[in-house]
């Protein structure tokens, strides 16, 4: 979060990540924004969840032919909450590639790689679970996984090198170091629910 989340949507490094912002580059681009809808009353409005019901008003000042230019040219990739998780997913699978099968090295980068993305995308997590099926079947992590048919957060050589690594940045920095119970990219907090195992498509 330090490093690459976004002060705004879609990351919220402004919040801490505790809470969604707007995202304010979508409302320029696309002219309108969103808004709680009220009934003539002034309340609320909710749907059959609960939640509370938007529609879109637009804005009043609308956005230059450059400042579109702008916002295209350093929109983020992938526009996704907490996206600097997939971003390093996708190079711990690349430094995967390069690793012995059945080592405990593998299935350990291939175990936090799955958990940094499994509630950012699922269908990339289903991914890299096949790289756990296929290529760790016989270490104690990628067992652990199997036997619960998803990610399982447990900690190997590599991962616990690089949660005191990131311990140590925070101390360098002046930040308080995260609980070492949390794995690296996931200090945020993460409201949506996560995936059910037992109901994840393989």
């Amino acid at each position: 979060m330090e490093l690459m989340g976004t002060e705004g949507a879609p990351d919220a490094f402004a919040e801490s990540g505790e809470f969604e912002m707007p995202d304010l580059a979508k409302e320029r681009r696309s002219g309108a924004y969103q808004t709680i809808a009220y009934d003539k009353e002034g309340h609320a409005l909710s749907d059959e969840n609960g939640n509370p019901k938007m529609k879109s008003v637009p804005a009043v000042l609308k956005a230059s032919a450059k400042e579109i230019q702008r916002l295209n040219t350093n929109k983020i990739t992938p526009d996704i909450r907490f996206h600097y998780r997939l971003i390093a997913g996708a190079l711990a699978m690349k430094a995967a590639a390069l690793l012995s099968d059945n080592s405990e090295e593998l299935a350990d980068v291939v175990n936090q790689a799955g958990m940094w993305v499994k509630d950012r995308d699922e269908k990339v997590g289903n991914r890299y679970y096949q790289v756990i099926d296929h290529r760790c079947a016989e270490t104690k992590i990628g067992q652990a996984d199997r036997a619960k048919h998803w990610f399982f957060d447990q900690e190997g050589a590599w991962s616990k090198a690089e949660q005191q690594a990131y311990q140590a940045f925070h101390k360098e920095i002046g930040l308080e170091p995260p609980p070492e119970a949390e794995s690296v990219p996931a200090t945020e907090s993460s409201p949506e629910p996560e995936s059910s195992p037992e109901t994840s498509p393989r």
